[in-house]
């Protein structure tokens, strides 16, 4: 059977969070303290793969309805679902009902009383629950919920797990750290089993309950021919599946038994051997993540619905991508729903399968299906993971065949958009690559150039205001990374002439016109603005005079303004030459 559609009520943030479609690989995204994780442990307490999933009160009524419900004589259903069926599921219903009752899916519940019912429809007839759940309820995917990966990993694989089993005994540290032998035996195809008799033949006790790294040792030693065939064969086999997820490098694996301690080598591309926990996080996690999954899921687990609250947060971008990539095989066997807030993970997957969480106007938390911002304002900060991963694959795709040109300001991005936009239009320049202007702040231009001119190879363009902070600019690139090419630092000076911010490229009348009404409500109706000086000044000034604070965001507000304006009017106001000159002569220099 498969999980088709599920709605949670009634639990924790949830009054009803309505349905929710389900597909093979499904993502939940939403702002922090929205209600993923909240969704994702109600739909893992429908039917657990252990006990640790089972229904709490404490934890699961929610608080404003708390004293009611748990005074009332039958609990309300907190998680339902519908389930496609498969032949055996049709089998069984066949069986139960001979007459010949026919349902295409499957209705299954379970109420803050820890019942569970199943029907063929919504409305659970009691003699359908009566007789179906028995039959069907075996035969339900189990839900496993994972969230707390760091714990668990940090202990797989490590060296002295087995030291530290025997100093602590067994208990919850110590069952994580023989989960992590079994794990790795289990991969390796060597049988727990066999290796436990061997132990207690060598020692001669029948009664063996801690195991010591030197027993496994010695039992290894005892059989070679078995034992090192698997190991070899084993790690072969390890490093070769995850090679296919892991693009950063080409990594070999080999495990050593010693009399002490279970060694686990990473094999670099140039051949150095070194012990997973001297390699990076991201890879002992992601490794860490792919073992467990791949032996459990094999071995332990089948017709599974994996849950995993915010995986990966541990690693880098690129590494996300590679989980993401994971994910999706696994998928093809078990359905998993994903919750993260990461704009690089979501920018791997589908976005026809993302769910939006947030929170409604009367602060309950609530799912939407589809991402339609319009839909219902509440929802705009959680769709902020949406955005960004729209950014980054914009960005990525754009920067891949544009050619970057570094500024001070954001503002002076949409004054040298309008000049390139209107060159471009009459055919008086020419690129064959778009022009990108990258805004990073006075301090952080050396370092974005840096980082650009590794990727294209040659240092990008920079243009500045001809003030006392663009010349201070100017002069600290000339002595440090553009020394050597110092015509690619180009200063209003050369263009319009000393003390002039990039603004006063643009005629003055379309500031007059479109930014004007914004400028008098921020400094005062008796503001007059010069055309001769820089706009920019002329309100500083003005505001120091009056004991005003200026907005943060003031000339990025003038700047809109102004590029709208140009957009919509151009050209009610005609340009005169002496502009049409200057926007010539700078980009002149952009095309040299």
């Amino acid at each position: 059977m498969k999980l088709q559609f599920f709605r949670v009520k009634n639990y924790r943030s949830f009054e009803n969070s309505g349905w929710i479609e389900v597909k093979d690989l499904t993502t939940v995204i939403g702002a922090s303290e929205a209600g993923k994780s909240n969704l994702l442990t109600a739909l893992w307490k429908l039917n657990p793969a252990s006990r640790a999933g089972r229904v709490k009160p404490e934890q699961d009524l929610p608080r404003s309805m708390y004293d009611a419900m748990i005074q009332a004589d039958q609990k309300p259903d907190f998680v339902e679902a519908i389930f496609g069926q498969d032949e055996e599921s049709r089998e069984i219903v066949r069986e139960v009902f001979p007459s010949g009752v026919y349902a295409d899916k499957i209705y299954v519940a379970r109420n803050l009383d820890g019942t569970l019912k199943i029907a063929l429809d919504g409305n659970y007839d009691p003699a359908q629950v009566e007789a179906l759940t028995p039959a069907l309820a075996p035969k339900l995917p189990k839900t496993i919920y994972s969230a707390n990966y760091g714990n668990l990993d940090s202990n797989v694989y490590l060296p002295s797990i087995l030291r530290r089993f025997n100093r602590f005994g067994y208990n919850a540290a110590s069952r994580s750290l023989s989960r992590s032998l079994r794990i790795i035996l289990s991969y390796l195809g060597i049988s727990s089993t066999r290796l436990l008799k061997e132990i207690r033949q060598i020692r001669e006790d029948k009664t063996i309950k801690k195991i010591f790294a030197a027993d496994i040792k010695a039992a290894i030693d005892r059989s070679p021919d078995y034992y090192q065939p698997l190991i070899r064969e084993g790690c072969k086999k390890m490093a070769a599946e995850f090679n296919t997820y892991w693009r950063q490098s080409t990594i070999d694996i080999d495990l050593e038994f010693t009399e002490t301690e279970l060694k686990f080598w990473i094999i670099n591309e140039s051949g150095l051997k070194i012990e997973l926990q001297s390699c990076s996080v991201g890879l002992q996690w992601l490794l860490s993540f792919f073992l467990i999954f791949t032996v459990e899921l094999k071995n332990l687990y089948a017709n599974c619905i994996l849950l995993f609250d915010e995986c990966g947060m541990a690693i880098n971008p690129e590494m996300q991508k590679d989980l993401v990539k994971f994910l999706k095989f696994m998928s093809e066997t078990d359905q998993i729903i994903l919750s993260t807030p990461n704009p690089y993970m979501l920018s791997a997957l589908d976005l026809d399968n993302v769910r939006v969480v947030y929170r409604d106007l009367a602060n309950q938390s609530v799912v939407s299906n589809t991402l339609d911002l319009n839909s219902d304002k509440s929802n705009a900060l959680s769709l902020q993971t949406v955005f960004s991963s729209y950014g980054l694959s914009m960005s990525s795709m754009l920067m891949t065949a544009c050619v970057p040109i570094i500024v001070a300001e954001v503002s002076d991005t949409y004054y040298l958009d309008i000049i390139k936009g209107y060159l471009l239009a009459g055919g008086w320049i020419y690129n064959a690559k778009e022009v990108v202007f990258v805004p990073t702040g006075f301090s952080g231009m050396e370092k974005s150039a840096k980082l650009l001119t590794s990727q294209y190879n040659t240092a990008p363009y920079v243009i500045l205001p001809s003030t006392p902070a663009g010349l201070k600019a100017k002069q600290e690139l000339l002595n440090g990374y553009y020394a050597n090419d110092p015509y690619r630092v180009i200063t209003m000076d050369s263009i319009v002439g000393k003390d002039k911010e990039l603004e006063q490229l643009m005629p003055f009348k379309w500031i007059q016109v479109s930014a004007m009404d914004y400028i008098r409500s921020i400094t005062g109706p008796d503001f007059q603005a010069d055309k001769k000086r820089s706009l920019i000044q002329q309100i500083e000034d003005y505001a120091r005079a009056k004991g005003l604070i200026l907005p943060e965001d003031y000339r990025v507000q003038i700047a809109q303004r102004v590029k709208l304006y140009e957009v919509r009017s151009y050209p009610k106001i005609r340009m005169s030459r002496m502009h049409f000159r200057k926007w010539r002569k700078l980009f002149k220099f952009l095309q040299k």
